[in-house]
């Protein structure tokens, strides 16, 4: 495909053929954009160095397909990293970043309204399977929004200072992102519920109580009649209050 090695370039309107890579870069603000590629088996962009980068509304195709569809390895500290609106299927890992030098750190992560599917799935002892996989480095502040990527959504073996998440796939209680900010969203599989971060812990969203009847007892003319009544509210209320702590929506 394209290697490479300068500034201040676009890549756009392409359809790319190759045999590892499609697209192989190194430089500083680089623009790879509205393209189609058919890699045979490697990556379609493979980031070796550099800096700035944006790939944006992509078509990645490959047979058979790709192990990777996206890596960023070995960059100096980047000011951003912009990777949204791409499509397309990997077998083993949709975005990989891998700082080979254990010392950079991407400032700014952008993965955004991205639909790549991975067809492996990941056991714990073999890293595949995960549409955003951070194997070495640290990346400052990630953005991993409206993303459809696959059925295990990441794995982060380095460190993000800062997560901001709204993602809709089912992620396990164990795979949260740690240092999420406040506001971030998830499905929790494990709930089966919707969260979301309060800026101190992982809440879960409450779901609609079960419906309690309504009152059937008359209107109370008497001592006898009030009694009936009153007994019937106390037993509508204790309902509406185990539903309300059954669903979520007050503490049990």
């Amino acid at each position: 495909g394209t290697h490479g090695s300068c500034g201040d370039v676009t890549f756009k309107n392409n359809l790319a053929v190759g045999g590892n890579f499609s697209f192989y870069c190194r430089g500083y603000n680089i623009l790879i954009d509205n393209n189609r590629t058919k890699s045979a088996s490697y990556a379609s962009v493979y980031i070796v160095a550099g800096t700035n980068y944006t790939i944006s509304n992509n078509q990645f195709d490959g047979h058979p397909p790709h192990a990777i569809l996206i890596t960023v390895l070995e960059m100096v500290s980047s000011d951003y990293v912009v990777i949204e609106n791409n499509r397309g299927s990997s077998s083993d890992m949709a975005i990989r970043f891998d700082d080979y030098n254990n010392g950079i750190t991407y400032y700014n992560i952008s993965c955004n309204r991205n639909s790549i599917r991975t067809f492996n799935i990941n056991t714990p002892t073999v890293d595949i399977g995960y549409g955003f996989y951070l194997q070495r480095g640290i990346i400052d502040k990630l953005t991993f929004k409206n993303n459809d990527l696959t059925s295990v959504a990441w794995k982060i073996k380095g460190t993000v200072n800062k997560f901001t998440i709204n993602h809709t796939n089912p992620v396990s209680t164990a795979l949260r992102p740690a240092n999420p900010t406040k506001g971030s969203s998830l499905f929790d599989s494990d709930l089966n519920k919707p969260i979301f971060f309060d800026g101190a812990s992982w809440v879960a969203i409450p779901a609609k109580s079960t419906a309690v009847a309504n009152v059937s007892s008359a209107d109370a003319t008497d001592l006898a009649t009030a009694l009936t009544l009153v007994n019937e509210l106390k037993a509508k209320l204790n309902a509406k209050l185990a539903a309300d702590r059954a669903s979520g929506q007050q503490a049990t």
